[in-house]
């Protein structure tokens, strides 16, 4: 979709630091347990925001100003994953 190409590692690395609201979801998942209509609530901000954030990093390295929402389905799709790992993890 770009010119220019993006290599695995810088890929890895910001999707994983846009992945750092997940990880205070899954905090608080841990916590208290947000399987619940907040809990539901505040994962699809958290996928939001990380999705927002991705696209924007992913926009910008690769000069991509009018193909954002291509970037952001997929992006939006891993994180989404990621929330429902968080909401329904099994308690013992």
């Amino acid at each position: 979709m770009a010119e220019t190409g993006i290599d695995a590692y810088r890929t890895a690395s910001v999707l994983g630091y846009c992945l750092l609201p997940m990880v205070g979801l899954g905090s608080i998942g841990i916590g208290v347990g947000i399987d619940h209509p907040l809990g539901y609530l505040l994962s699809i901000v958290s996928i939001i925001w990380c999705t927002y954030s991705a696209s924007a990093i992913f926009v910008v390295v690769l000069r991509m100003d009018s193909q954002r929402l291509l970037v952001a389905y997929p992006v939006g799709l891993l994180y989404g994953c990621f929330a429902l790992l968080s909401i329904f993890n099994v308690k013992k």
